[in-house]
């Protein structure tokens, strides 16, 4: 029997939610380079401004994310999810006509800012399936949304700067030359658009108080109509609701007997502090990658079959990549990430143990950052699948690291009552770092460019992984 009988089609629209935004974001990866320097971004800052992009996404998202909350519980689920993938497409269709960086930040500021739907699906997830569907429930839309992150690659890879792969279906002088990253934001839009359509008629109203067929039989311009006036009633309660820690601590305060201690012990500041590096680095390297994938002359590589020439310090950093290629590298990057299924990367902690499974994390980053910088010296065919499996391999550690931090907070927290407390700031940190990370990264790149070794951002990663190493010699897995 079907252990999600009666829920698997609407659990399979709320995937392909999660689904679509996955497209969105990483189908405009490959050809992030290559936009920067259209835009006469310097060649030394695109690592900065690749990392502003991602930065500015993850902020509105973290930002919003409590009003989206209380907006979905004020006019409910439903009509919210669609409104944030009605601002997906709008968003999506911005980027692909902007002929600006100003623009392409704006838009992905927008896509933050206006996305309720990263917490709200796992929200209509929990609230649809029962105690003891849930598991394979969030595995399943999980699953759909990793797919997204497979196949956006290749279609942005592919479909971006459409005269120069195929020039000769699509002429210099039409209008893809002048909106070169169109045709891959325009496969993104109608994917929005089927999305739109399927949650309209498929998706119910999960909220316990809200009726669970409020838009049968309506058209999607009805829909639309019918989303924006609920939201216009909701302008002056969308607010940030106070946090429920915050709450607790000043209902405790009110109780005749309260914890005096803090659970912020020196345990628990150094796991913090700990996670919050291997965010930082994992997160810079991610955005650096951007860059070094497509750095160098395309023409220089074809010319040199062989190893590269030691003589340059850039030589053996420029990997060279065209938008297609880097799409290719990307998706088997993807590929490996819905290949290690959360229960196989609990079963490895499980079976090192969370305390050795982190320190193991943290030990072999900084080796593998020395590691990455000499890949280009080989030839393109080895050195592809090479620098794949180095991507796969930290994909990995950072998998194992995320989920062993987990156990060891809740582990080393002083108490149940403060463990929500500590997650929360454990969160709030590792946020922060995958914000600042390829801010910070972009900036030691543009050091890098100007001295004429760019491996000095894989150092300088290296020895922020050194540094979580270290600290981690300290910590144990008990208060």
């Amino acid at each position: 029997m079907d252990p999600l009988s009666g829920i698997r089609l609407q659990l399979c629209v709320l995937g392909l939610v999660r689904f679509t935004e996955a497209i969105a974001w990483s189908s405009m990866i490959p050809y992030t380079y290559a936009m920067m320097r259209q835009f006469d971004v310097p060649e030394h800052d695109i690592a900065f401004y690749a990392g502003a992009l991602v930065t500015v996404l993850t902020s509105g998202e973290f930002l919003t994310g409590p009003i989206w909350t209380r907006v979905g519980d004020k006019i409910g689920r439903k009509p919210t999810l669609l409104f944030g993938i009605f601002c997906g497409l709008i968003t999506s269709l911005t980027l692909g006509l902007s002929q600006s960086f100003t623009v392409v930040i704006v838009s992905r500021a927008l896509a933050g800012l206006l996305n309720p739907n990263a917490g709200l699906v796992q929200t209509c997830t929990e609230e649809l399936a029962r105690e003891e569907q849930r598991h394979e429930a969030f595995t399943l839309v999980i699953y759909i949304r990793s797919l997204g992150g497979v196949l956006g690659p290749i279609l942005g890879g592919f479909l971006a700067y459409p005269t120069f792969s195929y020039p000769s279906t699509f002429s210099q002088n039409s209008l893809w030359a002048d909106y070169p990253h169109l045709l891959p934001n325009l496969a993104v839009c109608l994917l929005h658009v089927v999305t739109f359509i399927l949650a309209a008629r498929i998706v119910e109203e999960t909220h316990p108080k809200m009726p669970a067929q409020q838009f049968a039989g309506l058209s999607v311009s009805q829909i639309l109509k019918k989303l924006l006036i609920a939201l216009g009633r909701t302008n002056n309660a969308a607010h940030v609701p106070v946090p429920e820690d915050l709450a607790d601590s000043e209902a405790q305060e009110n109780t005749t007997k309260k914890v005096s201690d803090s659970p912020f012990t020196f345990l628990v500041i150094l796991q913090i502090l700990a996670v919050s590096l291997l965010a930082l680095h994992h997160a810079a390297s991610d955005s650096l990658m951007v860059a070094f994938l497509a750095l160098g002359s395309v023409a220089e590589r074809a010319d040199e079959p062989g190893p590269r020439s030691m003589s340059s310090p850039q030589a053996t950093t420029e990997f060279c990549l065209t938008p297609p290629m880097i799409g290719l590298v990307l998706c088997m990057e993807a590929m490996f990430r819905v290949f290690i299924h959360p229960d196989g990367i609990l079963s490895v902690v499980s079976t090192l143990g969370a305390r050795r499974a982190f320190r193991l994390v943290l030990g072999l980053y900084p080796a593998m950052y020395i590691f990455t910088p000499f890949l280009p010296r080989l030839p393109t065919r080895p050195m592809v699948w090479l620098l794949a499996f180095d991507m796969w391999i930290k994909l990995g550690l950072s998998s194992i690291g995320y989920m062993s931090s987990t156990v060891l907070i809740t582990k080393i927290s002083p108490s149940s009552q403060a463990l929500a407390k500590i997650n929360g700031a454990a969160a709030s940190f590792v946020w922060l770092a995958k914000s600042l990370g390829p801010l910070f990264i972009g900036k030691v790149y543009a050091a890098g460019f100007h001295t004429g070794y760019p491996q000095i951002p894989f150092w300088t990663l290296g020895a922020v992984a050194l540094v979580g190493a270290v600290v981690s010699a300290f910590l144990v897995d008990h208060p």
